[in-house]
């Protein structure tokens, strides 16, 4: 009798144990997170570590592993978007001092009335700069502006927004940015401008990007400028860099950008922004020239 029973409730306590162990390890896996462990894994992580192994140990040449794994990452980053990119660590490798700069090549007086001024790229000290210059040129006697963006593909945007709010009104939206993991925000102009009543010109091409374009297109959005060039890049990525523990780089693109009048400047959305007069990079200060003259 007994031994009947025991037959009997051992496939149940069976049964009971595998399905605590089954609960406990996704619980597990969920908690440990980066860290679980691989037979906790998902099959995808299988598949990738089998095929990675196949290709060690079959493939007709030596192939390191590391560089398979770089060249991996770097192939899927790129099938996101053509922004989100991979820096894998080097052995023995001192990162290069960065110079620094502020982003803004030239400033000048081309004509007693009309200034000049060429922005690179957005630094740290972009803004600050800009404003130096914009006091300088407005103390020579600037009334019109041009402003050149050409060949500028972003940097910080904030940057770029404060810019814009020495052309713009108060509590105007410049921009917004949403991200899936980030809360969505709306950057507005905050105070009176240095230059909100002069004539603009703004100088685009298709390397103009990001921040560059963000830039433009508030001040088109607003008609504070027209825009002279060629149509802009079509960046509306916002990129943030995460540090791997291995020290290696991950550029993610984290959220885009939507214009004041709800525009997405990326190829695939509502396009890139387009210039009233078009004008190649050649003539596109002279056709700003004529333009503000009339």
């Amino acid at each position: 009798m007994n031994a009947n029973k025991k037959q009997t409730w051992l496939p149940v306590i069976f049964t009971l144990i595998l399905i605590l162990g089954m609960v406990f390890g996704y619980k597990l896996r969920d908690d440990m997170g980066d860290f679980t462990p691989g037979f906790l894994k998902s099959s995808s992580k299988d598949l990738y570590e089998d095929a990675i192994g196949l290709i060690e140990k079959k493939y007709v040449d030596t192939i390191q592993k590391d560089s398979l794994e770089t060249v991996a990452i770097k192939s899927f980053l790129q099938s996101l978007d053509p922004y989100s990119d991979y820096t894998p660590l080097i052995a023995n490798q001192t990162a290069p001092a960065k110079i620094a700069t502020d982003g803004i090549d030239s400033a000048v007086l081309l004509k007693p009335t009309i200034g000049y001024i060429r922005i690179s790229e957005f630094t740290e000290k972009t803004y600050e700069s800009f404003m130096k210059k914009m006091e300088m040129l407005n103390q020579s006697g600037m009334q019109q502006l041009i402003l050149d963006l050409s060949n500028n593909k972003g940097g910080i945007i904030e940057e770029a927004v404060e810019i814009a709010d020495e052309f713009i009104e108060s509590n105007k939206i410049i921009a917004t940015v949403k991200g899936k993991a980030l809360p969505d925000k709306s950057f507005i102009t905050k105070r009176p401008g240095q230059f909100e009543k002069g004539k603009v010109a703004v100088i685009i091409n298709e390397h103009t990007a990001s921040a560059a374009e963000l830039l433009a297109a508030a001040l088109q959005d607003y008609k504070r400028a027209t825009i002279i060039g060629k149509n802009s890049g079509g960046n509306a990525f916002i990129q943030e860099s995460f540090t791997l523990k291995n020290g290696s780089i991950i550029q993610l693109s984290v959220a885009r950008f939507y214009t004041s009048q709800g525009r997405c400047l990326q190829p695939s959305d509502t396009g890139r922004l387009k210039p009233e007069i078009i004008a190649s990079d050649v003539d596109a200060i002279q056709q700003s020239l004529e333009w503000l003259k009339r």
